[in-house]
């Protein structure tokens, strides 16, 4: 590793602890809890502080007044939302309706909301496309767009002041539109589920009409900022799966040397030692993975597809096993609503479903990695 690599690894570490006592003191399990039972799930407190640290703008160019980093420095938060069941919208914000603001081509109308974003007032979600549940379709009509169809699971729409949108249009070709949420034409209806952690809504477009002006890419660059869009949303939320499963070993390993059973702590049994070394080799493989997905999306975006699916895969699914795995070794208490551990159990089991679920991701590696034509690789995955 040269001085460069070690350097930037010092930072990304102080970039985590700052973090992680951040979220420990303003996204507590009590606020967290809160925050849930609430009207709209937003904070817009911790929203500030989120601000002022420059999380939201990352990765935005300091030409435009943000911090000029890479998606593995936002990936350092996104790992400490994860273990902190945080979500109030920067998620959807920096890894979801920023990418595709990033990738716009230049002179397009990206450049504004991109100042706005380093600026701290502005949040943005994104309708993400590609694993077949994007059914937008546009029509040409008069010197712009009408968008119909619908789309599920957009996360942290509520309170946006931008939604991505790709759409189809009639000869196929994509499109990638950003417009207001409020717009009339777009209905959100409220997705609850069984993660309470985090908001969903899903959309019916109905007589939406886009101006020209509105539009971030078509043809082969909207085709490029729509699989962009969807690694972002896969790497992110691997990472959040990590970052749950990374915190439900820690809070597994600590309670074993705490409880007390026919006079001995039960991690001092076999087989409580066996179960925590499968949950260690998991999490670290999990690890392992998510860091040479995350190390290939910052090298060349556009090749790191099967790192990402692959790393998508194993971390959600190793999330899921291992805070299930917590539960059981929690015995009585750990099936409490009191508990937080029933709370890691649910946001691992969302993250398995969102963006494609593990089997889709497998069979994504596959298909890329037999180098099949985009028409058997799309019927591969259909």
């Amino acid at each position: 590793m040269d001085i460069l690599d070690t350097s930037q690894q010092e930072l990304r570490a102080e970039l985590r602890t700052a973090a992680r006592a951040m979220l420990s003191a303003h996204s507590s399990s009590a606020q967290v809890r809160e925050l849930a039972e609430s009207a709209h799930g937003f904070d817009a407190e911790l929203w500030r502080r989120f601000t002022v640290l420059g999380w939201p703008s990352i990765e935005v160019g300091e030409d435009h007044g943000g911090a000029g980093g890479s998606f593995g420095d936002l990936a350092v938060i996104l790992v400490e939302l994860g273990r902190h069941l945080c979500g109030n919208g920067l998620m959807a914000t920096a890894a979801l309706g920023a990418g595709p603001l990033l990738g716009a081509e230049a002179g397009s109308y990206a450049a504004p909301y991109l100042r706005r974003l380093a600026e701290g007032d502005f949040r943005a979600a994104a309708v993400v496309g590609g694993t077949g549940s994007d059914h937008l379709q546009a029509v040409r009509a008069g010197d712009g767009w009408g968008v119909s169809g619908t789309a599920s699971l957009i996360a942290d729409v509520a309170g946006s002041d931008l939604v991505i949108l790709p759409v189809t249009d009639a000869d196929g070709a994509r499109l990638v539109f950003a417009v207001d949420p409020t717009r009339p034409g777009l209905t959100w209806v409220d997705a609850p589920m069984l993660d309470i952690t985090r908001r969903f809504a899903d959309l019916d477009a109905r007589g939406l009409r886009v101006r020209d002006t509105e539009v971030l890419a078509r043809g082969p660059a909207a085709e490029a900022l729509v699989a962009d869009l969807l690694n972002r949303a896969a790497l992110a939320t691997a990472c959040d799966a990590f970052g749950v499963a990374e915190r439900a070993l820690q809070m597994t390993t600590a309670y074993a040397k705490q409880r007390i059973q026919f006079g001995r702590p039960i991690g001092s049994f076999q087989a409580i030692k066996h179960r925590c070394a499968d949950m260690f080799i998991a999490v670290e493989t999990a690890r392992a993975v998510l860091d040479d997905a995350i190390d290939r999306y910052d090298a060349t975006p556009a090749t790191a597809a099967v790192a990402i699916s692959r790393a998508k895969s194993y971390c959600c699914d190793a999330a899921a096993q291992v805070t299930e795995d917590a539960v059981e070794l929690h015995g009585g208490i750990g099936f409490t609503w009191e508990h937080d551990m029933h709370l890691y159990v649910k946001r691992a089991r969302l993250d398995q479903a969102l963006f494609g679920d593990s089997r889709w991701h497998r069979r994504r590696v596959a298909a890329l990695t037999l180098t099949l034509t985009p028409g058997q690789a799309a019927e591969h995955l259909s």
